[in-house]
């Protein structure tokens, strides 16, 4: 989908993937390897202030239930 803004696909993406399994809350996190960190990119049901902000550990047993698995190339 050539100009649509990369945010705006993925807000659309997280809701039907909530919709689709009838969830309430659904996320999109981003791996920030300086911080060893997942960044909430997009979310549904979550909220407001979130998106962007909010940040959980990526270490291989973060508290919240997030693992990073790291692979060699």
């Amino acid at each position: 989908m050539r100009g649509v803004p990369l945010q705006d696909l993925l807000n659309e993406e997280v809701r039907v993937c909530a919709d689709g399994l009838r969830a309430e809350l659904c996320k999109v996190l981003e791996y920030q390897a300086r911080e060893n960190q997942l960044l909430m990119k997009t979310g549904f049901g979550w909220h407001e202030g979130l998106v962007g902000v909010a940040s959980v550990g990526a270490d291989m047993t973060s508290p919240s239930g997030h693992r990073c698995i790291r692979t060699s190339r």
